[in-house]
């Protein structure tokens, strides 16, 4: 499949589902269960982009703002990762649960609309179809990695997921 066009249906699916969690109606133990699994779909998109379409975008750097956005989405990355971990350590009864959910669903609004509007078009443009189902193959390679390992380590962040896979690809070369 084309990267950019999973990517893109997954931004939708996050999107809906932070949008419902943010309904403090909901049945604390569904929500809190609810967020478990978007964090971890979070986790895995997080591993493909990070791990196979920045670094592509990296390459195609031609300039300082260029290279400034890159480093501005890979912070945008951290932001929600942090995020994600409070909101994980939280009860979903908290107030505070609901408005941490809040800023993490409008800060990957932001993010998304940045990725979107600026930085997958410059993939797309550098790329004919046949690169960019490589790129695709590359991160469905990625992001099976980063679902194997949060499925060995349930409670552990995206950050030590995105660690414990720097180390081992450092090991291996």
């Amino acid at each position: 499949m084309d990267p950019i066009t999973q990517l893109t249906e997954e931004h939708v699916t996050f999107r809906t589902a932070l949008k419902k969690l943010e309904d403090p109606h909901g049945a604390s133990g569904t929500r809190a269960s609810r967020f478990a699994e978007v964090a971890h779909l979070l986790a895995v998109h997080s591993a493909g982009e990070e791990e196979v379409i920045y670094p592509q975008l990296q390459s195609l750097a031609d300039d300082v703002d260029d290279e400034g956005m890159i480093a501005h989405a890979f912070e945008e990355h951290h932001l929600v990762d942090v995020l994600v971990d409070e909101i994980r350590g939280m009860d979903a009864e908290d107030p505070a649960w609901t408005a941490k959910v809040h800023v993490l669903r409008e800060s990957l609004e932001h993010h998304i609309e940045e990725e979107q509007e600026e930085l997958f078009p410059k993939l797309r443009e550098a790329f004919d179809d046949e690169e960019m189902a490589e790129l695709g193959d590359e991160m469905a390679e990625a992001r099976a990695e980063a679902e194997r390992w949060a499925e060995e380590h349930p409670d552990s962040s995206a950050q030590d997921a995105a660690i414990a896979r720097a180390s081992a690809e450092s090991e291996s070369e």
